[in-house]
C-alpha cells in the first residue's frame, strides 16, 4: 500500500445522530485525500442522512434487520453478501466510529491493512482493527471521532455541513407549500427519542408549542407518530405533524427551513447543527458537554445537579422534570432565530467590503466557475453582463439549495466598454497597460449585471446599470507606478475608481459611482432593504 490511501471505508451505521454528527471525519479525510476514493459504511434507514454529501463516494447499507439473528439462515447469507462486499471493495484504509462488535466485524471482513478504531471499543469491537486509538474520558463526541485521524497525522475539520438530495429539497418544499409555510416561517419540534429518562413530559411540550405561539412543524420517526398525534391534536391549526409521514431526507429539509429548533438528545437537534439553524436541546441524564451541539452549533439546557454517575438507561425522567416551561422558553427566547443570510457569489472582497459598508454580512460563496475563455460574441455588454450575472448566481443556488440553506444569493458581473470593445479583466501587466492607455481622453461605458435569487421563495430578479467614465490626461509614469503593484489584478477595465480618483487621476463618473467598483448600490440597496436580510456586525448591536 502507499502511504497515500485510494480507497477508505468510513464506518458509522447508526445511530441517526451519530451519523449526522461523523461528517467532520468525512471532511477531514477528504481535505487530505482529495483523490481517494471514499464509502460509508452506515444502516440503510439512515444513508439518506449522508448520500447527497459531495464528498462521499458511496454508501455501502448495513441492513440490520437482515443481520441481527445468526441462527437463522437468511441472516447468515446477508452477512455473507456484506462480507464479500467489503472485501471486494480493497478498502486500503478503515476508520471504525463506531466503536461495537458489529463495527469491528465489518472492519475485519473488509481486510484492509490498516483499520483504525477506539482503544475502548465496547463488546470486543476492537478485535477487528490493526490500531487502536487511546480516546480521554470526558470527550464530546464529534472530537472522540475526530481522535481516529492521529495515526493518520490528519488535522481536523470542524465542519458539520449535511446536504440536502434534490428530490428531498423538493419534496420538503412542496409539503410546507401545502402547508402555507415558508422557510424561517415556523418552528421545529422533536418530541422523541430513545430511552424515557431522555424524554420531557408531553403535556410540556404543548405548553411550549402554546407559548411559541407560531406554526410548529413535529418531527419524529414513523414509530413516534401514535404519541405525537396527541401533541398536534392539543396545539390544533399552529401545528403540522410530518413524523411518520415523511421520509428521512424531506425531514431534513424541514428542520433546514426552521427558525429554531427544540428537542431532545436526538438526530434533529444534530441536523440542525448541521444546516446551521438556531437549536435549543434540551438535556438530563446525559450530558450536553459529550454529546449536545458541538463547538457552539446550537444550545442547550439541563438542570443543576445532575451527578456525574447518573446513566439514562439505569434513570427515569425525573431529571427531565426538572426542567419548566418556563425555564425552557426563557432559553429559547435568549436564542437568535435562524437569519436569512446574504450569499455573495463573488470571491471579490471589494464587493464583500461594499456590502458590509452598505450593513450587510454577506458570506462569501465564489461560484468557481471559469469564464476567462468566454467571449460575449455578437451579444452587446448589457446582455452579457447579465448572463453572466445569472449564470453564477444560478450555481451558486443550486449548490446552496443542497445544503437546505436560507436567504439570497447575490451575483454580478462588470465590464468596462471601449469604442465597442468589451473588455474584462486584464489578462497580465502588459493587457492592463493597454487598457489604461486607451481610456486616456475618452469617457467609456462601465456595466454591470446584477442577480439575485432568494432561495426562501424560489424568485429570481436581475437588472443591468450603466455608468460613465470620463478620463483627462494621465501620465505615462502614473499609469506604470500603478502597474507595479496588484491593484490592477481582477479589476474590470484593470482598476478601481475610488482608489485612483483617491490618488489623484483626472478621471470623473457619470451615473452611480458603485456601478463601476462592481455593485450598483444605488439600485440594489432598496431591493435588499426589503428582503429581510441579516444585518451586518456593526450594524447589530
Amino acid at each position: 500500500m502507499t502511504d497515500t490511501p485510494e480507497r477508505i471505508l468510513l464506518i458509522r451505521p447508526s445511530a441517526l445522530g451519530d451519523v449526522c454528527r461523523t461528517v467532520p471525519l468525512l471532511r477531514s479525510l477528504r481535505a487530505v485525500y482529495p483523490h481517494a476514493h471514499i464509502d460509508w459504511l452506515v444502516r440503510s434507514d439512515w444513508q439518506e442522512a449522508i448520500s447527497a454529501h459531495p464528498d462521499l463516494d458511496g454508501v455501502v447499507p448495513f441492513h440490520r434487520d437482515q443481520l441481527r439473528h445468526p441462527w437463522k439462515s437468511s441472516h447468515r447469507a446477508a452477512a455473507r453478501m456484506l462480507r464479500r462486499t467489503l472485501r471486494e471493495a480493497h478498502y486500503d484504509l478503515v476508520l471504525d466510529a463506531q466503536g461495537l462488535l458489529r463495527s469491528g466485524l465489518a472492519a475485519h471482513w473488509t481486510g484492509a491493512p490498516r483499520r483504525i478504531g477506539f482503544a475502548d471499543a465496547r463488546e470486543g469491537g476492537r478485535w477487528g482493527l490493526t490500531e487502536h486509538v487511546d480516546i480521554p474520558k470526558g470527550t464530546h463526541a464529534v472530537d472522540r471521532m475526530l481522535g481516529l485521524l492521529q495515526p493518520l497525522g490528519i488535522p481536523a475539520r470542524a465542519d458539520l455541513q449535511l446536504f440536502l438530495s434534490p428530490s428531498a429539497h423538493h419534496e420538503a418544499k412542496l409539503w410546507r407549500e401545502a402547508r402555507s409555510l415558508s422557510p424561517g416561517g415556523y418552528h421545529v419540534l422533536a418530541p422523541t427519542t430513545r430511552g424515557a429518562a431522555k424524554r420531557w413530559p408531553l403535556e410540556r411540550w404543548v405548553e411550549l408549542g402554546q407559548a411559541i405561539g407560531g406554526p410548529c412543524v413535529v418531527v419524529g420517526s414513523p414509530a413516534d407518530r401514535p404519541t405525537l398525534v396527541a401533541l398536534a391534536n392539543a396545539l390544533g391549526s399552529s401545528a403540522h405533524l410530518a413524523a411518520g409521514a415523511v421520509s428521512l431526507g424531506v425531514t431534513m429539509g424541514l428542520v433546514a427551513g426552521a427558525t429554531r429548533l427544540v428537542g431532545l438528545d436526538s438526530a434533529p437537534l444534530h441536523m440542525a447543527s448541521g444546516f446551521g439553524v438556531a437549536a435549543l436541546g434540551l438535556f438530563g441524564p446525559t450530558d450536553p458537554a459529550l454529546t449536545g451541539p458541538w463547538r457552539g452549533a446550537g444550545a442547550s439546557i439541563r438542570p443543576a445537579g445532575v451527578p456525574y454517575h447518573v446513566r439514562y438507561r439505569h434513570t427515569d425522567d425525573r431529571w427531565m422534570r426538572q426542567l419548566s416551561v418556563d425555564m425552557v422558553f426563557d432559553r429559547l427566547e435568549e436564542i437568535p432565530m435562524t437569519p436569512r443570510r446574504l450569499w455573495l457569489g463573488s470571491g471579490s472582497p471589494q464587493r464583500r467590503a461594499m456590502l458590509q459598508e452598505a450593513g450587510y454580512a454577506a458570506t462569501a460563496r465564489p461560484p468557481h466557475l471559469d469564464d476567462g475563455q468566454l467571449t460575449p460574441g455578437d451579444v452587446g455588454p448589457e446582455e452579457w453582463t447579465l448572463a453572466l450575472a445569472c449564470w453564477k448566481a444560478r450555481a451558486v443556488a443550486e449548490s446552496l439549495r443542497a445544503e437546505g440553506a436560507r436567504g439570497v444569493v447575490l451575483a454580478g458581473d462588470t465590464v468596462c466598454t471601449h469604442q465597442g470593445e468589451v473588455l474584462g479583466k486584464p489578462r497580465d501587466r502588459d493587457h492592463a497597460r493597454v487598457m489604461l492607455r486607451a481610456f486616456r481622453g475618452a469617457t467609456h461605458p462601465v456595466v454591470t449585471g446584477v442577480c439575485l435569487i432568494d432561495l426562501d421563495r424560489d424568485e429570481e430578479q436581475s437588472f443591468v446599470d450603466v455608468a460613465r467614465v470620463q478620463w483627462g490626461s494621465v501620465p505615462d509614469e502614473a499609469i506604470e507606478s500603478y502597474l507595479q503593484n496588484d491593484g490592477w489584478k481582477g479589476r474590470a477595465g484593470g482598476y478601481n475608481l475610488a482608489d485612483r480618483i483617491n490618488d489623484g487621476w483626472d478621471i470623473a463618473c457619470e451615473g452611480d459611482p458603485t456601478t463601476v467598483m462592481g455593485l450598483p448600490l444605488q439600485r440594489l440597496g432598496p431591493m435588499l432593504a426589503g428582503m429581510a436580510l441579516a444585518p451586518s456586525k456593526e450594524n447589530n448591536p
